[in-house]
């Protein structure tokens, strides 16, 4: 997110923070039906139980994220 945001004409307004970006991100994502990669992007750490997705998986594609990023901003 851009360091300007909050100063540009209405993008300052109660209720809308941090926090809900994130959130609206994450719900927006899921629609992508990948949940590992967007807890990746989010820095979500993966749960210990979780072997095949969490703890064997050191990197994800860069074409595997940007698959979920372009779902979330269509």
């Amino acid at each position: 997110m851009p360091a300007d945001l909050p100063r540009k004409p209405g993008a300052n307004r109660n209720g809308i923070g941090f926090q809900a970006l994130r959130s609206t991100f994450r719900t927006l994502a899921g629609e992508a039906r990948d949940k590992a990669g967007a807890d990746w992007i989010m820095g979500h750490c993966p749960p210990q139980r979780d072997m095949g997705e969490g703890v064997y998986t050191a990197e994800y594609s860069e074409e595997r994220l940007r698959r979920i990023t372009n779902h979330v901003r269509k």
